[in-house]
């Protein structure tokens, strides 16, 4: 989904995936995308 809480669980770190998750930035930039671009698409459905 492209809801917060949704794209949490998509984005929590397991077992497997811990490691990468701490060294690697990948996570906070998609993270970051996706909020802006949540924030944009809500501004155009006020306007």
């Amino acid at each position: 989904g492209t809801g917060l809480s949704d794209f949490a669980m998509e984005i929590e770190p397991n077992e497997e995936r811990k490691g990468q998750f701490i060294t690697g930035n990948e996570n906070a930039a998609l993270f970051t995308a996706k909020l802006l671009k949540n924030c944009i698409s809500d501004r155009q459905h006020l306007n």
